[in-house]
């Protein structure tokens, strides 16, 4: 019975943290296919400019239902749960928040705004994470070249999602105007912010490492047997 339980503990668990992964996996591709299959919408200059268009509840709800996911698990050491708690909090508060709907566009900048705020500290928890707590895991049990692999899976993810968040904010205050329209037709940002949400993905896809021997990839399979 005990074992039994231990099971179906750890499979909820894995399934759990694979879900939220693929949930926001989906995030990009679905506001780009989405808006333009359901409602004749161009691909945006961002993610965050398709809450203006009928992707609003889509892009809400997976950022409400991943920051949930984020702010309820528990961390291995208290670091990581209090950095995973601030990731959980600005996940919801960045698309509850919206931006100004030409704020990618503009000339002059987006300038300061709480969404801004909330988005980069989002990514920055994240990546905290991935880059200084990725010893802060459950994978003292893996070999060490499994062990290995996923620390540098972690640490990439995270230099990823610094570059992206980066590269967005040098968009916004430092690009030259003429060059900024050019690149804005071009939904720069919105490329930028598909990387950094697929480092996101992939960190945690990595982080179910230590269990992966006896849960199966499946949700609807038992565990492997000899798992």
């Amino acid at each position: 019975m005990q074992n039994n339980l231990g099971s179906h503990i750890t499979i909820t668990y894995v399934h759990l943290r694979r879900g939220m992964a693929a949930l926001a996996l989906t995030l990009a591709p679905v506001l780009a296919i989405g808006g333009h299959v359901f409602f004749g919408t161009p691909l945006q200059a961002s993610m965050s400019a398709h809450y203006h268009t009928g992707m609003r509840d889509w892009f809400v709800g997976v950022l409400c239902a991943v920051g949930a996911f984020l702010f309820l698990y528990k961390g291995y050491t208290p670091h990581e749960n209090r950095a995973l708690n601030i990731a959980g909090v600005c996940a919801p508060l960045t698309a509850l928040f919206p931006m100004r709907p030409d704020a990618d566009c503009s000339p002059v900048g987006a300038g300061f705004s709480w969404h801004g705020v909330f988005a980069v500290s989002f990514f920055l928890a994240i990546a905290y994470v991935c880059v200084f707590l990725y010893r802060d895991s459950a994978t003292d049990a893996l070999p060490p070249p499994r062990r290995r692999l996923y620390h540098r899976v972690s640490r990439t993810c995270g230099h990823v999602m610094i570059g992206c968040v980066a590269a967005a904010v040098l968009y916004n205050f430092f690009v030259p105007a003429p060059l900024k329209q050019a690149w804005c037709a071009r939904s720069i940002v919105f490329w930028l912010e598909a990387v950094a949400v697929a480092a996101f993905s992939v960190h945690w896809f990595f982080k179910s490492l230590a269990y992966d021997g006896g849960v199966s990839w499946l949700p609807w399979r038992l565990p492997r047997a000899g798992g």
